[in-house]
């Protein structure tokens, strides 16, 4: 027999978790047997509508989360006496495993937590600022080594001052291709890197094809997009749009061999341009084959009115040969960075802590 879990167990993370904000307040708690506690959802109306969950209780069975698993689509998922073939799925899966203390969560190193303690399993988004604060953004170095992949060209779409160079340098890109669409901030970044041997600065909006469009500028001018402010004036009320201007907008496909080297001479993209992904990836329909890793800022809310959420790029990018290999939201649960890697380039997925955790 497992330990008992009790209601009292799970409002305590659930209240842990939202003081932290890793939680939202009220939370999507889905309790699958048992006497579940209030603002729960039932196991019916979560078959029918419910798409990605705050917090699971399973006890010793993933059954009733099963699809919620690809793709991280439950963030906390607590339980008992579940076996090593639960711990290896659930790592399989990118989620860390944790035993529950009276006060503390306790990493578990081994791979079958010990059946008379209650457990938790948290997913990737939220473990590196767990085990590694400080260090919580993507080791891009890393992730790029463990699937494979070298470096030749990155082409940056939503540059702000080009603070990516040195790592880029460092990774042996060449070319480097920054674009940025605010008119003052391009003028830093011009000033920053202009003349730099072998890389390419282009002023203008990137979007799904040619046109006009109206950029949104903010008071944290890193927060300035094509979209307006949606969520966003709820997470960082003090930050606010300041103004507009119209800008032309082209596709990214049209700049290679006129403005940058060949498509060919690139295999890395990043995207950052707040909520205005999918417009970008849109325009860069046949680019993407020539990219074996993209990395792109993606929302868990509606941060800017229309935006795209992240199940929303997995399936976009998951049509094109792509695939999810990592993600984390360091400084809010409703945005961070994701990693996406070609299919044919994935190694097996590897822990925050450096093990492996293929299927069994």
């Amino acid at each position: 027999m497992g330990a008992t879990v009790s209601d009292r167990d799970s409002q305590r993370l659930v209240r842990r978790f939202q003081e932290s904000g890793a939680l939202p307040s009220p939370a999507v708690v889905f309790w699958c047997e048992g006497n579940p506690p209030a603002t729960t959802v039932p196991v019916a109306d979560l078959a029918i509508w419910r798409p990605r969950l705050d917090f699971a209780w399973v006890g010793n069975d993933l059954a009733p989360v099963q699809r919620f698993l690809t793709r991280g689509r439950v963030d906390f998922i607590q339980g008992d006496g579940w076996s090593p073939a639960m711990v290896q799925e659930l790592r399989h899966h990118r989620y860390e495993c944790f035993a529950i203390g009276e006060e503390e969560l306790h990493l578990w190193p081994t791979p079958a937590p010990p059946s008379l303690r209650p457990l938790l399993a948290i997913h990737e988004r939220f473990v590196r600022t767990l085990l590694h604060p400080n260090a919580p953004m993507l080791d891009l170095g890393a992730l790029l080594t463990q699937h494979g992949i070298s470096p030749r060209g990155v082409v940056h779409v939503g540059a702000h001052e080009g603070q990516e160079f040195e790592e880029y340098r460092r990774l042996g890109c060449a070319p480097i291709a920054f674009i940025e669409a605010n008119p003052g901030v391009y003028e830093r970044l011009w000033a920053r890197l202009g003349g730099e041997p072998n890389v390419y600065l282009i002023k203008g909006a990137i979007a799904e094809g040619w046109g006009e469009a109206t950029l949104h500028l903010t008071s944290w001018d890193q927060s300035s997009s094509l979209l307006p402010l949606a969520q966003h004036e709820e997470v960082y009320p003090d930050i606010a749009e300041v103004g507009q201007i119209r800008v032309t907008t082209r596709p990214l496909d049209s700049l290679f061999g006129v403005e940058l080297p060949p498509m060919a001479a690139f295999n890395l993209l990043n995207i950052d341009v707040q909520g205005a992904e999918r417009k970008v990836l849109q325009g860069a329909t046949a680019l993407l084959p020539h990219i074996a890793a993209l990395n792109l800022e993606v929302n868990y809310a509606e941060m800017y009115a229309g935006c795209p959420l992240i199940d929303d790029l997995d399936e976009f990018l998951g049509h094109r040969g792509f695939e999810r290999v990592a993600v984390t939201t360091p400084f809010h649960r409703t945005w961070g960075d994701a990693l996406y890697v070609r299919c044919e380039t994935l190694a097996p997925a590897v822990s925050s802590e450096g093990e492996n955790r293929g299927s069994s």
